[in-house]
């Protein structure tokens, strides 16, 4: 039997690329937030997190909770995007990356 295909998350910079499967347990999920953490805190930049399976992602993390919570700020929503396929999760980067160096 064939496994169905699972979303999976991209983090993406000029210096590192990581996909984490969605059964790559909880290392991959710590390595999410510590970068969406370091670009939070603006340790890093240009940095693009693509979080592909939207309805998956936020299954998986009640995003809006973090918010409510006070945990996160409505802004920090921001430093992720959620895409459904591959192709839209590169424009995205590419998109990102243009405006990093107009602005």
């Amino acid at each position: 039997m064939t496994e169905p295909c699972q979303p999976f998350s991209r983090f993406s910079s000029s210096s590192t690329y990581q996909r984490a499967d969605s059964d790559s347990g909880f290392l991959q999920r710590d390595e999410l937030f510590e970068t969406l953490t370091h670009l939070q805190t603006g340790k890093v930049k240009d940095v693009y997190v693509v979080l592909i399976g939207k309805a998956y992602w936020e299954d998986l993390i009640n995003w809006k909770k973090f918010v409510e919570y006070g945990l996160i700020s409505p802004e920090d929503l921001s430093l992720f995007h959620f895409t459904e396929t591959a192709a839209e999760a590169w424009d995205i980067i590419v998109r990102e990356h243009q405006q990093g160096i107009l602005s």
